[in-house]
């Protein structure tokens, strides 16, 4: 077990209100417990699974956490955009097969997930990449079981999206919010989320599941602070757009007003929503 780990399960620990000595006790000594969350000692891995089990912790999602503040994360990210972005295909299946080679190897869900993400961005690059049920679902499994929403799960949601369904989508949406609004999630959290939810409403919109788009804009709603001056237009723009496609009469009003805010905040951001209205074929004013 590695000191990342043991500051993990500390700060899990202490976010459900358990003592050193209700975790530890049968299990560990109260002692070697707190070793363990100061890096000074390694314990089981036996020992490591029954306090993880008597905090209701998936153990994946410890060390999803431990990875991600490792800057282990950070770096596998960095390598996968850059590829990404070239459309180097053939270098992020190389990557995939690494990734699924040390899941293997360890087991560990956190290279299982990695494939998953390079698995979906394959198949953006690729419509015609082949996708087993198999995968769907254990993604779909992994998200829906997340108990503690950070920068790591919004990612990997994020990223995976065009590997669930509608409906799932919605429900892991409906599961973020409830989750965060009890964590009292940061405010750099909150806007990682606000612009996931923009990016589905969008994705909701494409597949003319307006009841969705707009269940999830009346979501998004409650997360728009004073500050949030950009995603306020883009959700008044994004609202306009299910309103028109519903048949509403105010939907083109408020497009026109956020494409006005957009003209003279971000003119190069605005171009791309006027392609956006291109393409579902609506009228820019």
């Amino acid at each position: 077990m590695s000191y990342n780990i043991g500051q993990v399960f500390r700060k899990m620990r202490k976010s459900r209100g358990y003592t050193l000595k209700q975790v530890s006790e049968d299990i560990v000594s109260t002692s070697c417990l707190s070793k363990f969350e100061k890096g000074e000692t390694d314990i089981s891995l036996r020992s490591f699974l029954s306090l993880a089990d008597r905090l209701n912790m998936d153990v994946g999602e410890i060390i999803f956490k431990s990875r991600e503040s490792s800057g282990d994360f950070n770096m596998f990210l960095n390598e996968v955009s850059d590829f990404y972005i070239q459309q180097n295909a053939e270098r992020l299946k190389e990557i995939r097969l690494e990734q699924l080679a040390l899941f293997e190897e360890t087991k560990s869900p956190y290279y299982k997930l990695n494939a998953l993400i390079l698995l979906s961005l394959l198949q953006d690059l690729d419509p015609d990449m082949p996708v087993e049920e198999a995968d769907k679902e254990y993604i779909a499994s992994a998200l829906l079981n997340i108990n503690t929403w950070s920068n790591y799960e919004i990612y990997l949601f994020g990223n995976t999206l065009n590997l669930l369904t509608f409906h799932t989508i919605e429900l892991i949406c409906k599961e973020i919010n409830k989750l965060v609004s009890a964590q009292q999630a940061s405010s750099a959290l909150q806007k990682n989320i606000v612009n996931l939810f923009l990016n589905v409403i969008v994705i909701f919109i494409n597949g003319d599941d307006n009841a969705r788009a707009k269940n999830l804009i009346d979501i998004v709603k409650q997360y728009l602070g004073p500050y949030y001056f950009f995603e306020k237009t883009r959700i008044m723009f994004l609202e306009g757009v299910a309103e028109h496609k519903s048949g509403r009469e105010n939907g083109l009003q408020l497009i026109e007003d956020s494409l006005t805010v957009m003209r003279i905040l971000e003119p190069n951001i605005c171009k791309n929503y006027e392609v956006f209205l291109e393409r579902l074929h609506m009228p820019i004013t």
